[in-house]
């Protein structure tokens, strides 16, 4: 192999990592943190609280953590596409059952939701008793959160808090990282061509 094929190889490598690595690694997008000023209600299912997240980085959402106050009960969590209060089918659920005071760390990967800068959704978290207090909240302004909506059935719920979360996203690679790689493979094969018929 000459210099040029050698460098050549090692630039494809070097893409080829970055690539895998922008897959593997989660990268923290919309963080409000608990501020230990209050906690949301979902002691009956008919409290259902829902938060408005504007996405800050463009990927697939891998996964979603909330802090469990001192009772939080049973209560179904979910995720639905769109801006402002959502009553359509989930396009994520499932039900969780935390350990008091503690960090939920929800794995939504699977429904394999992939977001655009400054698209929306919401968090849903709807209460199926018996529980009195089921996750933190957090001051609208958070350390990297652009302030959303905090909803309780379907009506705006504004009292300076957000919900208490914090979101995290698989980058996906910019299409012209792909274009890069192809036409760093096709450089190379014209050049092992030319060294064969040479």
């Amino acid at each position: 192999m000459n210099n040029v094929t050698k460098q050549i190889s090692r630039l494809l490598t070097s893409i080829a990592f970055v690539g895998a690595a922008g897959n593997a690694v989660a990268d923290v997008d919309q963080n409000n943190a608990w501020s230990n000023q209050g906690e949301i209600n979902s002691q009956a299912s008919s409290l259902n609280w829902q938060q408005s997240v504007v996405t800050g980085k463009a990927g697939i959402l891998s996964s979603v953590e909330l802090w469990a106050t001192e009772a939080p009960g049973t209560f179904e969590f979910y995720i639905n596409r769109g801006t402002g209060w959502q009553d359509d089918a989930h396009d994520f659920s499932t039900t969780l059952s935390p350990a008091a005071n503690s960090l939920i760390s929800i794995d939504v990967s699977a429904a394999a939701l992939n977001f655009a800068v400054g698209d929306h959704f919401v968090i849903g978290i709807k209460g199926m008793g018996p529980s009195n207090d089921c996750c933190g909240l957090g001051m609208t302004t958070g350390d990297t959160y652009a302030p959303g909506t905090l909803y309780l059935d379907g009506w705006a719920y504004s009292n300076g808090y957000d919900l208490g979360f914090r979101t995290n996203v698989n980058a996906v690679p910019e299409p012209e990282t792909y274009a890069m790689l192809l036409a760093g493979l096709g450089l190379l094969g014209y050049l092992r061509r030319r060294k064969q018929q040479a």
